[in-house]
């Protein structure tokens, strides 16, 4: 007679991780930790996914905040930051410098479709909720009249246009 497998036990995030930001398991996908047990890893439910899910936005308007959010990170925008490996003494990595100097034009180039950084709420969203990753909540205390439902209507308008969608 063959041994029953053990059930795996399911192990949560720690609390402290679980009271900022809603995560979920990725499902289908295994990791194997330093002990050489099988893990099933957690992740966050980005506010794209959200509103995509309950579907406030479409793939497209998700997928062109992604865009931002990817290039913002590859542009190195976010005030906090290391200083680069690759500008080690001697070395220098020319096609980081131009993949980064070009999101940052794409970044640029989209905060200027929506109005300026500055003198436009649909383009201070963008940087600051999809670039920053700050909350809608956050945002909308600090840059409106703390209104989400308002924020989060600026953030729709705003992936419209980055998606290319017809706004009327």
């Amino acid at each position: 007679m063959t041994a029953m497998p053990a059930a795996v036990a399911i192990v949560k995030p720690a609390r402290a991780r679980r009271q900022h930001d809603a995560i979920e398991r990725v499902d289908g996908r295994e990791l194997i930790d330093a002990d050489g047990q099988v893990s099933a890893p957690w992740r966050v439910i980005s506010i794209l996914d959200a509103m995509q899910r309950r579907g406030a936005i479409s793939e497209e308007m998700e997928a062109a905040g992604q865009t931002f959010s990817r290039q913002f990170r590859l542009a190195h925008l976010d005030q906090l930051r290391a200083s680069s490996m690759t500008r080690a003494i001697g070395h220098s990595n020319d096609q980081a410098f131009r993949n980064s100097d070009g999101a940052k034009r794409a970044v640029m180039g989209a905060i200027d479709q929506l109005g300026g950084l500055g003198r436009s709420p649909p383009a201070s969203c963008v940087w600051h909720v999809l670039g920053l990753e700050w909350s809608l909540r956050r945002w909308s205390s600090e840059f409106r009249s703390g209104s989400t439902g308002e924020a989060s209507g600026i953030l729709v308008a705003a992936l419209a246009v980055l998606a290319g969608e017809d706004c009327s």
